[in-house]
């Protein structure tokens, strides 16, 4: 929860730090020397990306420069991609669009990982096909879902409401193999853990993470 709220708040202030900014140069405009050294930027972007020995990747070059200006700055000033704040705003929003399995990588052969499912949400997409937890996911569409990380099984499992994924898995206890077809749905995040009366008058919440439903 504590790693949830600095994302968070840092992507409030970055854009607290862009309004601030913005009101200011368009209340007073830039001084001679800031438009100079902006141009100093523009100008070393560009002679990088025309004759750096090697292709680059604008977008990483960029986002880096953004990074250098932030680091001089307060610890909670930060830069947060558009690629990462999708993450952060699947948390703030307690939902995002998936099949309803929870997961872990185990050691497979070879070193390479291979998929487990630890649970099943109740009533959510996969539940509804039979997948149950203890099964080993062997193939996600056209890919292979041994040896992958977490970022390429989030990437290949997740997608829009109502798409559709291709699973094939393997049930340790039986030994059987199926394949089966996953509509995605609306996977809700719970943010509330648990929630009891210590005494009369004194009550114990805990929660995982702020989001938009945590109320």
């Amino acid at each position: 929860m504590q790693r949830f709220l600095t994302l968070f708040l840092s992507a409030v202030l970055v854009l607290l730090l862009g309004i601030t900014a913005g009101q200011y140069f368009q209340r007073e405009g830039p001084s001679e020397e800031q438009s100079e050294r902006m141009q100093l930027l523009k100008t070393s972007f560009e002679t990088i990306a025309s004759y750096y020995v090697d292709p680059i990747d604008s977008t990483q070059l960029i986002d880096s420069g953004v990074q250098g200006l932030l680091r001089p700055l307060d610890p909670h000033s930060v830069y947060i991609s558009a690629k990462r704040m999708e993450r952060v705003e699947e948390n703030f929003e307690g939902r995002f669009d998936g099949i309803g399995v929870s997961y872990e990588l185990i050691d497979g052969p070879d070193g390479r990982d291979t998929l487990a499912v630890q649970s099943v949400m109740p009533g959510g997409p996969s539940a509804e096909v039979g997948l149950r937890a203890g099964d080993r996911i062997l193939q996600i569409d056209d890919s292979t879902a041994i040896g992958l990380q977490h970022r390429q099984v989030q990437r290949l499992l997740k997608g829009p409401q109502g798409s559709t994924v291709a699973v094939d898995f393997y049930r340790p206890h039986t030994g059987e193999r199926q394949a089966t077809v996953i509509t995605r749905d609306q996977i809700p995040l719970r943010s509330l853990e648990t929630a009891f009366m210590l005494e009369q008058h004194t009550g114990f919440i805990k929660l995982n993470r702020f989001s938009r439903t945590t109320y």
